[in-house]
């Protein structure tokens, strides 16, 4: 059975994709007793361009292979962030549903 779902602006998109990118990042141990959060200290991602494919290139670079490593040094980080603001593009061009998969799953 399919699922319609109601068309969205963009703005709603980009808060949504807000949201659930600083969720999916600090996960649910950020809060947690063993490392403190700095409540002045923010993280700003800011347009990641990932393609549909982790292999996909672009300058020279892998946005994907950058993005899970930019993933892996914010969880690194002593004391965490507070938040982070995920802002621009997230996908490559014309964001296609392929492009949001792979950043969902990133």
């Amino acid at each position: 059975m399919p699922i319609y779902l109601p068309p969205i602006s963009r703005r709603s998109f980009l808060a949504g994709s807000l949201a659930a990118g600083a969720g999916i990042l600090l996960g649910r141990d950020a809060y947690s007793a063993e490392r403190k959060t700095d409540p002045h200290r923010w993280v700003l991602i800011s347009d990641t361009h990932i393609g549909a494919q982790r292999e996909d290139s672009r300058h020279g670079t892998k946005p994907a292979e950058t993005f899970a490593q930019t993933v892996e040094q914010v969880l690194d980080l002593d004391p965490r962030p507070a938040g982070i603001i995920i802002s621009g593009d997230l996908a490559f061009l014309k964001g296609l549903p392929e492009n949001y998969h792979l950043v969902r799953e990133l």
